[in-house]
């Protein structure tokens, strides 16, 4: 069966803590790991559309919401790379095939039903027989896409 899982980019940290009297996680998980203004990568725990919040997992293991007008939801693909990275949607990734004759820097979408491989050269939809190896993303990472270094 396939793992039904997200991740959240929240643009920027709004989330509101635990309810719990002197309960300080949230507070100092922003203050010790992440810029409040440039965002961070979070696991999702829930997705509460009728309060148009998620749940995510900070991580030092506390558990905040964060309002859905903040945070960009990727899916996991059910997959992993050749270091057994789980790979998700935004993931940037690099495609080695068997043989060497291939290789090629692209980011991680979601296309026609599929999971899809693109770059500003070609959209790869055959890609789940390849090595394939997670680089980044595109939020904390995007100079992997930038210029002529998109082809390996």
């Amino acid at each position: 069966m396939r793992e039904i899982e997200f991740r959240a980019w929240c643009k920027k940290i709004t989330c509101h803590p635990c309810r719990k009297e002197g309960c300080t996680e949230m507070v100092s998980w922003v203050t010790d790991y992440a810029d409040a203004d440039s965002g961070a990568m979070l696991d999702v725990v829930a997705i509460h559309f009728h309060r148009n919040q998620v749940m995510i997992r900070f991580p030092n293991g506390g558990f905040g919401q964060q309002d859905l007008d903040d945070a960009v939801l990727m899916q996991f693909t059910g997959l992993r790379d050749k270091h057994g990275r789980e790979i998700y949607e935004g993931d940037i990734i690099k495609i080695k095939d068997g043989y060497g004759e291939m290789e090629y820097i692209g980011e991680v979408g979601f296309e026609n039903g599929s999971f899809v491989v693109r770059n500003d050269f070609l959209a790869g939809y055959r890609w789940l027989d390849y090595e394939v190896e997670v680089l980044g993303d595109i939020y904390n990472n995007p100079e992997l896409l930038e210029g002529d270094d998109r082809k390996a």
